[in-house]
């Protein structure tokens, strides 16, 4: 018997969180954009992590202090008091479900996990956890180690080429869909750009105050995928600016990592009470027989309360596909159902 996943299928590719904190492609999807004014939401991340609470204090401060010269003091501490206490009664009526709680709005209530439909399939999932996942996992980093932070010569150089390979990966990946060239291509001529199931964005927050990592990991269908578009012409560009300009720019480093992850040894995802992100945010393109071939984007959320998705064991596919191998040694599980939180 299949699983079911969460979510209908999509006959439009969805947005990555990345695609989506960037404004990717926000006005041919309609999505709501992230951020304030031309600052999309990671802008602001980087932004806000750039100075310590105490710069932030420091400057709120010295704004007060040149605005008293032009307005009364009194007059000044009527918009400070009347934002911060709509805030917090905001805040309260929020938690104690007076108002509705925007800080819950997409999580998925409940025990949740992913699951990928084989070729052919839609939305049932019949094949074993761990089946038709990604094939490998790719982080990469850049950080600012000047007390400029994000404002020192050649972070916005890298930044910015960050952001156009990342931009092209989403923009490329639908035309290419889970097509893979079965031969080695010119890595200057290459028009088949890999599939990207999904990428996520993430600052580092226990490293330093300031200046933290900013990461993206995305979610590959081989490694072979990502070693194709190392050697894509975006990418190349990039590689070679900053062979060029590493001298100049020693206070910006980058990093990345690979993974590879064989199917059936050794993966899993588990939330609960979460948001879509990570492997959750993952999609699957797949042409539907009961359509006449149309292609669909799948995401792969299925129900982690019961069945083989309720344990590690059944997850990562080592047994216990009933998932009871845990009712013997813990008490039995308190979640229900996953069910969207609206």
């Amino acid at each position: 018997m299949g699983v079911k996943t969460l979510f209908p299928p999509s006959t439009v590719k969805p947005q990555s969180q990345y695609s989506i904190a960037a404004n990717i492609a926000n006005e041919r999807t309609g999505a709501k954009k992230t951020g304030f004014g031309h600052l999309n939401g990671g802008d602001i991340a980087i932004l806000r992590d750039s100075f310590s609470v105490s710069t932030w204090l420091l400057l709120g401060g010295a704004l007060q202090v040149l605005l008293s010269f032009l307005f009364p003091r009194s007059y000044l501490a009527i918009p400070i008091v009347g934002i911060l206490g709509w805030r917090i009664a905001d805040a309260y009526l929020m938690h104690f479900g007076i108002k509705k709680n925007v800080w819950a709005e997409g999580v998925i209530k409940g025990k949740w996990s992913v699951g990928y439909p084989s070729d052919g399939e839609t939305e049932i999932v019949h094949g074993k956890p761990g089946d038709n996942g990604p094939g490998a996992v790719m982080i990469l980093g850049a950080k600012s180690n000047s007390p400029l932070g994000m404002f020192a010569d050649g972070y916005k150089g890298v930044g910015v080429r960050f952001h156009d390979m990342l931009v092209q990966l989403e923009d490329k990946a639908e035309e290419s869909g889970c097509k893979r060239s079965k031969k080695v291509m010119n890595p200057y001529h290459q028009t088949d750009l890999p599939l990207v199931m999904g990428m996520s964005t993430w600052v580092s927050a226990g490293e330093r105050p300031t200046n933290n990592e900013f990461a993206t990991i995305s979610y590959w269908r081989s490694v072979e995928d990502i070693h194709n578009f190392g050697l894509s012409p975006i990418h190349r560009e990039a590689w070679n600016w900053w062979n060029e300009t590493i001298s100049k720019h020693k206070h910006v480093g980058i990093m990345h990592e690979i993974f590879a992850l064989p199917e059936r040894q050794g993966w899993e995802g588990i939330y609960v009470n979460y948001q879509p992100t990570g492997l959750g945010m993952t999609t699957k393109a797949v042409e539907s027989p009961e359509k006449g071939g149309q292609k669909l984007w799948i995401n792969p959320i299925v129900d982690a309360s019961r069945g083989v998705y309720r344990t590690s064991h059944g997850r990562m596919n080592r047994g216990d596909p009933e998932g009871k191998s845990n009712d013997s040694v813990i008490a039995k599980h308190p979640y229900t159902s996953a069910v969207l939180m609206q």
